[in-house]
């Protein structure tokens, strides 16, 4: 029988709030994080990040292309938007009281995401602030090794969570939820993916594969930003995004990231 997210995801999300979020090493190997720090950030911290951005969103029969902008605060608020003249998408999460978030659809409804959805790094498209985030104390990272991904060899570190002192049905759910795979590559150390899997709001059991490819690094105020991103939903382009000026640093208010 499926888990249902009402009770079984309220415990998970206890389970969370105790977890810290000190840094801890990338697994030494094929890539270590001062790599890949260096290789990101040149050892700058990176507090916000602005992408400002072309988009199109792919689902069944729509299609629609627009503006689009992509914000990233800390590791635990993001906020992505798109719109044209009829037509807008918006996904936001808010972890600063626990694992949170929303999104609209098409029609303007909104929908509170499911806890259960939000294990994975809030920010999936700044790879800064995934790195900043599986590097906390909260994950166990596993260097996979070196693997062919899409024609090309990489460097693979999986993240998880493990919450010792959690009973062990859902220390083991939280480890499978927050499963993230980071893939490397293994000249310049900047990702070239992520991947994780989200799950229908009712179901947390039934795993949906999704994949975030990045291309395009450029190098913002010292900073390398992918200026090509794309998300993949079993496969299938989801979202393709076209990068038009990133801003870093800029001062984000936390009220962008306000749950309704």
């Amino acid at each position: 029988m499926p888990l249902r997210w009402g009770y079984f995801s309220l415990l998970i999300l206890l389970a969370l709030s105790s977890l810290a979020y000190a840094q801890t090493p990338i697994p030494t190997g094929k890539v270590t994080a001062a790599a890949v720090q260096l290789a990101l950030t040149g050892g700058a911290i990176v507090s916000d990040i602005t992408l400002s951005a072309t988009a199109t969103w792919i689902a069944g029969s729509t299609n629609q292309t627009g503006s689009a902008q992509l914000i990233s605060k800390g590791t635990g608020e993001a906020l992505f938007q798109l719109a044209n003249s009829s037509f807008s998408v918006s996904e936001l999460r808010n972890d600063s009281d626990g694992p949170g978030g929303q999104s609209s659809d098409s029609t303007g409804a909104m929908h509170i995401l499911p806890p259960h959805n939000c294990w994975m790094p809030a920010a999936w498209f700044s790879p800064a602030a995934v790195i900043q985030v599986i590097s906390g104390s909260a994950f166990t990272l596993t260097d996979v090794g070196q693997e062919l991904h899409e024609g090309a060899v990489v460097d693979h570190v999986q993240a998880q969570i493990t919450s010792s002192g959690q009973r062990p049905r859902v220390a083991a759910v939280i480890q499978k939820l927050s499963t993230t795979d980071v893939f490397f590559d293994p000249e310049s150390h900047l990702p070239v993916a992520i991947a994780f899997n989200t799950h229908p709001a009712d179901d947390l059991t039934r795993d949906i594969p999704v994949e975030v490819r990045f291309s395009d690094y450029r190098t913002v105020n010292g900073i390398k930003v992918p200026f090509h991103i794309q998300r993949f939903l079993s496969g299938t382009l989801q979202l393709d995004v076209t990068v038009s000026s990133a801003a870093i640093n800029s001062g984000v208010a936390d009220s962008a990231f306000a749950l309704q």
